[in-house]
């Protein structure tokens, strides 16, 4: 139920973190698919943000610039979503944490 613009934030935040801050190769019509929306809905989204000054796209390269503005912009279910999947990727504490002393390898 979110609007277009909510949701690109959303999915570009998500692929930014996995990305690690280099640029996304992603065209309009790509992530329409992805996200369930027409191809000009996302080039008036992605024009806004960029507009805005939270991305910078050109040709299928879209390159977050400002990602604390583009957190904002984001729904909610952005910080719900990485809350969970940086829990589910970290260890617990229970877990082995390099005592080899009477382990046999």
């Amino acid at each position: 139920m979110h609007s277009i613009e909510e949701r690109m934030c959303r999915w570009l935040l998500m692929m930014d973190d996995r990305a690690e801050g280099e640029v996304l190769k992603y065209t309009h019509e790509f992530l329409a698919g992805i996200m369930g929306a027409n191809r000009k809905s996302v080039t008036l989204a992605a024009q806004s943000m960029q507009n805005a000054g939270l991305i910078s796209y050109r040709r299928g390269m879209i390159q977050v610039c400002d990602r604390s503005a583009l957190e904002k912009a984001s729904c909610e279910c952005y910080a719900i979503v990485k809350q969970r999947f940086d829990a589910f990727l970290t260890p617990p504490s229970t877990a082995f944490q390099g005592d080899t002393k009477g382990r046999k390898n």
